[in-house]
């Protein structure tokens, strides 16, 4: 686990990524979508409001959702084949959780509303698209593992991501 498990060590059960939580990373996609329950082979959206589930979380899965399922082909979507998928974490902020869990969002896009997480990580891992505000150690910590996990050596071959990465852990 090297150099993060010697500086972080155990969850502290506070939902933020640790050392022994970057092991997700050697999963496949595939593999993290079934564990997670999610469904396979479409693009998967992951909107997060942070731990408190602050930021608009509401009004922003609303927007991202109405554009993914305006953007499918609905005429061939049945509820069981979206073409998109996006799951929505609330964190503690159980009254957006709810509002999300009541909306209708179309048979283009499967929508997943999740309250707080202790798995964040796999989530992260699981998505193609994040849209967040993320503290800093969210950002840092998932960052570092990735620059440190094998199944993130794609991203080398990625100048932007790199630089993306870089100013992440700088300013983290």
């Amino acid at each position: 686990k090297g150099l993060f498990a010697n500086i972080f060590g155990k969850d502290d059960d506070d939902g933020a990524p640790d050392a022994d939580s970057a092991s997700s990373g050697k999963k496949s996609k595939e593999e993290l979508r079934e564990e997670l329950g999610l469904v396979q082979g479409v693009p998967t959206v992951l909107v997060v409001g942070g731990g408190d589930g602050m930021g608009g979380i509401v009004e922003q899965a609303r927007a991202v959702g109405k554009k993914l399922n305006d953007d499918a082909d609905t005429r061939s979507v049945t509820s069981n084949d979206p073409e998109f998928q996006m799951v929505v974490v609330c964190g503690k902020n159980e009254n957006a959780q709810k509002q999300l869990e009541a909306d209708d969002w179309g048979k283009g896009v499967n929508v997943e509303v999740k309250g707080f997480v202790y798995n964040m990580d796999e989530y992260m891992r699981a998505s193609d698209a994040i849209v967040t505000k993320a503290g800093p150690v969210s950002a840092f910590c998932n960052a570092g593992f990735s620059l440190f996990d094998n199944s993130m050596s794609w991203m080398a071959h990625h100048t932007p991501m790199m630089v993306v990465v870089s100013l992440l852990i700088i300013i983290g």
